[in-house]
């Protein structure tokens, strides 16, 4: 392997079913195993992706050693670590031993033309999430056409029209898309049975009169945007299905014999998902009576008449007007009084200013680190 103009030997190849080893870079596209940045790293890569493997377990008799199963009821499914999110290293520093959270770097990939493409073990998808309308049939006597109730919008780039019968997903070749005037319908090739339940999920900028919203993917799925450390074969299958039903120009059936390998299948949203916008937090906020933001907003509007005050201080002190910093520290002085910390705004931190003040610097090595003290106020 040549790095930086320098042949360095590679990972040897000792065994069957070895786990690679892929470097990993911090945002300055420096290896964690770089010893100079890293004093004492002792990063030697990261499987990434790998079997979660049981030493005390019998060996498997393809893979020879042994695997790791979680139990859903009866049924055992080979579970998988997500390396890239769990794994650490540790380096020296002048502070002492730090350790450091793999997926705080990222992998380098080159295409063709030797460009380099980072990546974290995430793939931002198509577009921005959108809720599906739903309608429902009980089949009776019309057995073939269900009208939608609003127009498809089918501009999007992710499949806009799924349907499902008793639960079951259908593959656009087995009905068609019917638009007759301003009313669509979905029409099947084969009749359906009586009693059968038909679910007609849509993406529309109309509210169809007898649909309702589906819950969004960010409040159903992985709504606390936790990270994946593990996942078994299970959840990757039932991934990779989800995906399938949103890819629109999938032919064949996945996991199966399809196409799906060859369209960018990782930017469309399966089951196992992070938001850059979670639900949780604001729904909170703008729920809870004692934490309601809105509610917050329109009492500091009634209570806080802050720029109407600094200027009319401006007239009623004596101030130094050639020396602007000082003016607004003695306008704050003269403002802040003798308020208390029983004063409601007294910890807003609106706005820095005197002399008083203290600093604490974090180096974050550690991406998994959210929370940060602070002994002063």
């Amino acid at each position: 392997m040549v790095k930086c103009t320098t042949w360095t030997a590679a990972q040897q190849k000792t065994k069957l079913n070895q786990d690679p080893l892929f470097d990993i870079f911090d945002p300055d596209h420096t290896s964690f195993s770089d010893q100079t940045k890293y004093p004492s790293s002792n990063f030697v890569g990261s499987k990434l992706f790998s079997y979660k493997r049981n030493n005390n377990a019998n060996p498997d008799t393809i893979l020879n050693f042994g695997l790791t199963y979680k139990n859903f009821n009866t049924l055992g499914d080979i579970v998988f670590e997500n390396n890239f999110d769990s794994d650490h290293f540790s380096y020296t520093k002048s502070s002492g031993n730090t350790n450091v959270i793999v997926r705080s770097g990222h992998a380098h990939q080159f295409d063709i033309n030797g460009n380099r493409v980072l990546y974290n073990g995430w793939t931002k998808t198509v577009e921005s999430t959108t809720q599906y309308q739903v309608v429902s049939y009980d089949v009776n006597s019309e057995l073939y056409s269900f009208e939608i109730g609003a127009s498809v919008d089918t501009s999007k780039i992710r499949q806009p029209l799924q349907v499902f019968v008793n639960g079951k997903f259908k593959y656009p070749t087995e009905y068609s898309h019917l638009i007759q005037g301003d009313r669509e319908y979905v029409v099947f090739t084969t009749a359906l049975s009586e009693n059968d339940v038909v679910t007609i999920k849509f993406i529309s900028a109309t509210k169809a009169p007898n649909s309702f919203y589906e819950v969004p993917d960010n409040l159903e799925r992985n709504a606390g945007n936790a990270t994946f450390d593990t996942l078994t074969l299970g959840q990757m299958r039932n991934h990779t299905v989800e995906i399938s039903h949103q890819v629109k120009t999938l032919t064949g059936v996945a996991p199966g014999k399809s196409n799906i390998r060859d369209v960018n299948y990782r930017a469309y949203p399966g089951n196992i998902l992070q938001h850059s916008a979670g639900m949780i937090l604001p729904m909170y906020l703008l729920s809870n009576e004692t934490a309601n933001t809105i509610e917050s907003i329109k009492y500091v509007k009634m209570n806080i008449k802050f720029k109407n005050k600094f200027i009319d201080n401006i007239d009623k002190l004596n101030l130094d007007l050639t020396n602007p910093s000082k003016c607004v520290d003695d306008i704050l002085t003269h403002m802040a009084g003798k308020k208390t910390s029983a004063f409601p705004f007294y910890y807003s931190d609106m706005l820095p200013w005197g002399t008083q003040k203290s600093q604490l610097v974090y180096t974050i090595d550690d991406a998994a680190e959210t929370e940060f003290e602070f002994n002063t106020v």
